[in-house]
């Protein structure tokens, strides 16, 4: 049953990909649009933390090489499946839309809090390293948001999932 990780496997390194050349490459309103961090939002929302885990390794290692900045991006987006898998296992246990919008809102706020601490722990040690660029707040708020509403209406539309339980005739 080794295979069934090969998927989230190769998608976690296909979004770390996107996100060391073609993300960075963007500008203007296109600059908040990542791949890696609402791909393991969505992994860890919707499917087990294992999955989620294997595509933060695989996403997180592939910034981490390509790109020359100390984000620790490995350690945040492991971080982030941390925050979203104790606040859905104890607050948000549907998985409804306002649910999803809620931890990946949760999702968005761990990664920044992570972000805040490697710079601060940059500062503090007093080195020349190059910090992440993150695109504005609000941006990438909206894109995650964006990635959730697109997941649940693929799933709606393909899937018996999210349909009422009483037929209207």
């Amino acid at each position: 049953m080794w295979y069934r990780h090969l998927p989230p496997l190769f998608l976690g390194l296909l979004a770390g990909l996107f996100d060391a050349t073609v993300a960075s490459w963007l500008s203007g309103w296109f600059v908040g649009i990542r791949a890696a961090l609402p791909f393991v939002i969505l992994l860890a929302t919707f499917s087990r933390p294992r999955r989620a885990i294997l595509a933060a390794i695989a996403a997180g290692v592939a910034i981490d090489v390509l790109q020359p900045v100390t984000g620790l991006v490995t350690f945040r987006l492991l971080f982030v499946i941390a925050a979203i898998t104790l606040v859905a296992r104890l607050y948000v246990t549907n998985r409804s839309l306002v649910g999803s919008l809620t931890l990946g809102a949760i999702g968005f706020v761990a990664d920044r809090v992570a972000l805040w601490v490697v710079e601060a722990g940059i500062a503090f040690l007093n080195t020349e390293a190059f910090v992440e660029y993150r695109p504005p707040a609000l941006l990438e708020l909206l894109w995650i948001a964006t990635c959730i509403f697109l997941a649940f209406w693929v799933f709606a539309a393909f899937t018996r999932r999210f349909m009422p339980l009483v037929s209207h005739r």
